[in-house]
């Protein structure tokens, strides 16, 4: 499409992928085509062409296909993946003259204009969604099969907030600690949520020293997971004592707090870990409960979170599905976690209401 000044776009979601695809606009979109790209023939409206792409220097940037879709007035540009890249041909396009396209002017670049407000931020957060179901529930979002309202009359009061609830979630995934004393079994309990072995996990105490945080799905949510090092009494060296205090600093900051203690045996519970369990919102794991000794009842110094302590054995995977549903309902309210688990993320019914932009809408 034709816009009255030089400015540009990237297509493809931040971060690094196979390709990194650019929309420009403006009445010199073609001249620096013209300038700044090396080939054979020049590009024709319709047609795909290969080009070298070039700084000031004339050093090349990249290889690049570049299209002149029918309409006239832009040009597409597809390049390598590499975040480096894209950061270049950028920083090229700006000293060029190009600034980057406002939100209404990207929606108009794809074909998209006359988006609203909602529209464009769901469409905003699906490129950046982190799960095939948070995907499909923004693209619902974005090009919902009937026109519709967040204040919709027929909605009743649980609805509205299952619907709150969860456009909050997608807006800002949930961040969530893991923490606990040395060897409780957390980085077992962290790998068996994330799916995969992300964590070391050792016998020896001290296995886990920086944070270790990968995305989970909670019912087809994205969730951020953090796995920390143990919190114990009187670290041995500066770097325990160091590891300690990120497992702190990442614990405070983060929206809830999965806390992991063996329920067989174990050393009494340091002071700096029991100040943080303590703390709602939590959720309070009992593991190792196939080994002999395990007691089913929580110490009496997390009693002031408020939660119950579920049953698990890390290492064999019993009670993990169970401490899923439990995030959830702590994240999202026992209602709709319900709700969500028993239907799908389809049995809560759009428009979702998102959140507005500023920090002090973070949950």
């Amino acid at each position: 499409m034709t816009l009255s000044r030089d400015c540009y776009a990237m297509l493809t979601p931040p971060g690094r992928g196979g390709v990194a695809v650019f929309a420009l606009a403006g009445p010199g979109a073609a001249a620096f085509v013209a300038r700044r790209f090396r080939a054979r023939r020049a590009p024709s409206v319709g047609d795909l062409t290969v080009a070298t792409v070039t700084d000031h220097a004339g050093h090349a940037v990249d290889q690049a296909v570049v299209a002149a879709p029918a309409g006239g007035g832009g040009v597409e540009v597809c390049l390598h993946g590499s975040p480096a890249v894209a950061r270049a041909f950028a920083a090229l396009l700006e000293r060029e003259g190009f600034t980057a396209a406002t939100e209404e002017e990207t929606l108009a670049l794809v074909g998209l204009a006359g988006f609203d407000a909602h529209r464009a931020r769901a469409l905003r957060l699906a490129l950046a969604a982190r799960t095939r179901a948070a995907l499909a529930l923004l693209l619902r979002e974005a090009f919902p099969a009937a026109a519709s309202s967040p204040e919709d009359a027929g909605r009743d009061s649980a609805t509205a907030r299952a619907s709150a609830s969860l456009g909050r979630w997608l807006a800002c995934p949930p961040a969530i600690a893991v923490i606990g004393p040395p060897n409780a079994g957390k980085s077992t309990l962290a790998n068996a949520l994330f799916g995969r072995e992300c964590s070391i996990v050792s016998p020896t105490p001290g296995a886990t020293i920086d944070p270790v945080e990968c995305w989970i799905s909670l019912a087809g949510l994205p969730a951020r997971l953090a796995d920390t090092a143990g919190l114990g009494d009187d670290p041995r060296t500066a770097a325990e004592e160091e590891a300690m205090r990120l497992a702190e600093e990442v614990a405070a900051r983060a929206d809830l707090r999965l806390v992991v203690i063996a329920g067989a045996g174990g050393a009494p519970l340091a002071a700096r870990f029991t100040r943080l369990a303590a703390r709602a919102p939590v959720v309070i794991v009992l593991n190792k409960r196939d080994l002999p000794g395990f007691s089913p009842r929580a110490p009496a110094a997390l009693g002031a979170a408020g939660a119950v302590a579920l049953p698990v054995s890390a290492a064999r995977g019993e009670g993990v599905e169970e401490v899923r549903h439990a995030l959830l309902a702590a994240l999202m309210g026992v209602s709709a976690a319900a709700r969500l688990l028993a239907g799908g993320l389809e049995a809560i019914p759009g428009p979702l209401a998102f959140p507005d932009e500023s920090p002090s809408a973070r949950r």
